[in-house]
């Protein structure tokens, strides 16, 4: 016999009409990932040509897409674009790269973010 606290039945109403709720086939994958590479590199485009605030936007949607549908497509691209302002590193007018020490120091031009990344040492010794 169930506890005096215990519910016995689930509340009324069952779900219905949500559809996929966080399911995702891999149609859905293959189609969101598709569309996040066609987004980003038409980003690049438009920023080469000057259109930041098109290119901005370009990454803003393919990034809602890769949220919607749970894709890591967008690590592929990480570092390629400002986190802060959303445009594609692609010419030397939209930010400034400087060595300094052991990292790769990244301004962004348009906002003024700052990106810190560490610089890849191969070691030539361990190859042969």
């Amino acid at each position: 016999m169930k506890g005096v606290g215990q519910v016995l039945t689930r509340a009324k109403g069952k779900r219905r009409g949500r559809g996929r709720r966080g399911l995702r086939t891999a149609r859905m994958e293959r189609i969101g990932a598709e569309r996040i590479d066609l987004l980003v590199h038409e980003a690049k485009r438009r920023a080469r040509e000057g259109e930041e605030a098109l290119a901005s936007k370009y990454i803003i949607r393919a990034k809602k897409i890769a949220m919607r549908l749970n894709l890591k497509t967008l690590g592929k691209y990480r570092g390629e674009f400002c986190k802060e302002c959303m445009v594609p590193f692609v010419s030397a007018s939209i930010f400034r790269a400087r060595l300094h020490g052991k990292k790769k120091v990244i301004t962004c031009l348009r906002c003024g973010n700052v990106h810190r990344r560490p610089i890849e040492i191969k070691n030539l010794d361990r190859e042969k």
